[in-house]
């Protein structure tokens, strides 16, 4: 028994073809000509004598279909889960449709029919409630094609960020129940829900947002985590036995905490009572000695993303603009179609928060060629019904700030390199003020002075070196 080389299946073989290739007995009898179907009436693979391999899995996945169809009681549900069906077949291998997606998707269909008996009456929330945020991750394709084709109203990106993370808080402070701290975080919590709506009163909204519900999130994990290790490990069973020394352990064995347990810090100091305050001591944080990319290598890259071959240009692009302009990752993959437009000469601009920065022409025409070949990632989605410049491949999403980070190793540099090259080089060509790095690339004040601080001293140490050199 041997696979045949034209079918595929696995039988006796009876002979071979004329370029020696092994068949069974019904492919050897039909010799070289190729098979027809007798459904579709085109050249295939043989599933059987009258039906290719494409048909049968299409009429499979249509038994299956049907057959899921029935168990859906709300009509506006059939008639989605019908649509999306002939979307996936068209778009979708047959027999990958018939043997996992349809199923795997149809759970989605199925949870809404359960939850939603009317699709006017979905909101982010409840979404965030019917499939948690790994559920509508894996669920992104069957709800992309809803809100494309209009048959629930559109949810934006950050009004299921802020479910999710409210979905989160939620399960923290169940985590918390029945502890000696719990009434402890839940005032914490309502304390950051305070500063979260006054910012957002204030106009500190969508991209602009500067305590958004993430960072309530991470707060909240901070103190909770804290509160548990003064609990389980130190033996401190109340708000006032916290001291100094407790602090220090847990930012020792806790690093990455040392940032998001500050806001509870100061929130015991001046809300709650304790005997004697805590405090963060602040540490001056210095650039690595490998911070910086060699001029030679910076030339090289440069030369190289400016003409990329074909495949490259967006990879290419992306690193232009972050070495070029001093841009992180995060704000290359958060621009959107309406930060970008086109000058008297020709040359784009890109919007980054409150400054509009003009392209290079080189880069411009680099920019012009990725625009002609565009396209999105995402399953059913085209480029056209994504609002981002760099598409990802979750529908309706922009590509992940990891992507961008593997653009970069493939090169041999990472973010904080080309981060702090680029500010390198404004500063050699005489942007030697915080406030310029500031208008010129739209990074925020603190940012600025933070790289002026550390690029002054080893630059002047740098043209010391060369005149003693030269001496």
């Amino acid at each position: 028994m041997v696979n045949c080389k034209v079918c595929g299946k696995h039988r006796r073989p009876a002979g071979t073809l004329s370029d020696g290739r092994v068949v069974c007995q019904r492919c050897l009898e039909r010799g070289d000509a190729p098979f027809v179907c007798g459904s579709c009436g085109k050249e295939g693979k043989p599933h059987s004598k009258t039906v290719c391999t494409a048909c049968y899995f299409k009429n499979l996945a249509y038994k299956r279909f049907r057959s899921a169809l029935t168990m859906l009681t709300h009509l506006w549900v059939k008639d989605a889960f019908k649509g999306f069906y002939e979307e996936l077949i068209e778009h979708q291998a047959p027999n990958k449709v018939a043997s996992a997606s349809l199923e795997r998707y149809f759970i989605f269909f199925a949870k809404l029919d359960a939850v939603f008996y009317d699709p006017s009456k979905i909101t982010a929330t409840g979404i965030m409630e019917a499939f948690g945020v790994e559920g509508l991750r894996v669920q992104a394709i069957p709800y992309g094609y809803l809100v494309k084709a209009g048959i629930i109203p559109e949810i934006q990106q950050t009004e299921l960020e802020n479910a999710g993370q409210q979905q989160r808080q939620a399960y923290m402070m169940e985590m918390v129940h029945g502890c000696w701290y719990e009434s402890l975080v839940d005032r914490f919590r309502n304390h950051l829900d305070s500063i979260r709506i006054r910012y957002e009163d204030r106009g500190w909204r969508g991209k602009r947002a500067r305590f958004s519900q993430r960072t309530v999130t991470a707060s909240l994990m901070a103190a909770k985590t804290f509160l548990k290790d003064l609990d389980t490990t130190q033996g401190v069973r109340s708000v006032q036995g916290i001291q100094q020394h407790h602090l220090e352990r847990f930012l020792l064995t806790h690093k990455g905490y040392s940032a998001a347990i500050r806001t509870f810090v100061r929130y015991i100091n001046g809300y709650e009572k304790i005997f004697k305050k805590v405090k963060i001591e602040s540490v001056t944080r210095n650039l690595a000695e490998n911070s910086f990319i060699p001029t030679v290598r910076y030339e090289e890259l440069v030369r190289g993303w400016l003409n990329p071959e074909s495949g490259k240009v967006k990879e290419s692009l992306i690193c232009l603009l972050m070495i070029l302009y001093a841009q992180t990752a995060r704000k290359i993959v958060g621009l959107q179609l309406s930060d970008i437009s086109r000058g008297r000469d020709g040359r784009y601009r890109l919007l980054f928060g409150r400054t509009e920065i003009s392209l290079e022409a080189h880069v411009s025409e680099l920019f012009d060629r990725y625009m002609n070949e565009r396209n999105a990632l995402a399953t059913l989605e085209t480029a056209d019904h994504n609002e981002y410049l760099f598409p990802g491949q979750k529908y309706g999403s922009h590509l992940s700030e990891a992507t961008v980070s593997q653009y970069l190793k493939n090169h041999g540099v990472t973010a904080n390199m080309v981060f702090s090259t680029a500010l390198y080089n404004a500063y050699v060509h005489n942007l030697a003020h915080p406030k310029v790095l500031v208008k010129a690339f739209g990074i925020s004040d603190e940012t600025a002075i933070k790289y002026f601080n550390l690029l002054d001293p080893q630059l002047i140490q740098a043209v010391n070196s060369q005149v003693s050199a030269h001496g």
